[in-house]
């Protein structure tokens, strides 16, 4: 079911149509512009057009104290190998700055089957090859999936 009117065809009858809302500075009649910031992040899409709108999966792994270096040179070692994939974004290892012990490897998709095609390429088992080589820096770990529904950046 779609909503009426000449602004909410298209869209669920759940979203309201844009023009229906207080006037805000700087967007025009009827709009304000956090409110269709808001929208374009939830729905992914204004005036008819897709909006590209990223994964994020997590890792979340919990690692010893007397781990953390080497799971950090195992990183560093493999540096650039993630980047290459088709869809890949963005990669961060971080480090725990409190006792929690848990690094946490984000990294960010143009989709879900990107990431899955990544998790399932020469690539990734190679950069996993020292877990089996020289066994397991974690003692736990957990992915984490999300989608991006808002993005700034300065």
């Amino acid at each position: 079911m779609t909503g009426g009117g000449r602004s909410g065809q298209g869209r669920p009858a759940a979203y309201p149509v844009l023009n229906e809302y207080a006037p805000g500075p700087g967007v025009g009649p009827g709009r304000s512009p956090f409110f269709m910031g808001a929208l374009v992040g939830a729905l992914g899409v204004w005036a008819g057009r897709t909006v590209h709108m990223s994964v994020v999966r997590i890792n979340a792994i919990t690692v010893p104290a007397e781990r953390g270096e080497e799971l950090e040179r195992r990183f560093a070692a493999r540096a650039g190998e993630v980047s290459s994939s088709p869809g890949f974004e963005s990669f961060q290892l971080l480090k725990p700055t409190d006792e929690r012990g848990v690094y946490l490897v984000y990294t960010r998709w143009r989709s879900q089957d990107d990431f899955d095609a990544w998790m399932n390429s020469a690539a990734f088992q190679h950069g996993h090859r020292a877990h089996g080589e020289k066994g397991p820096v974690s003692n736990q770990s957990e992915l984490w999936s999300f989608d991006v529904i808002q993005h700034e950046e300065s």
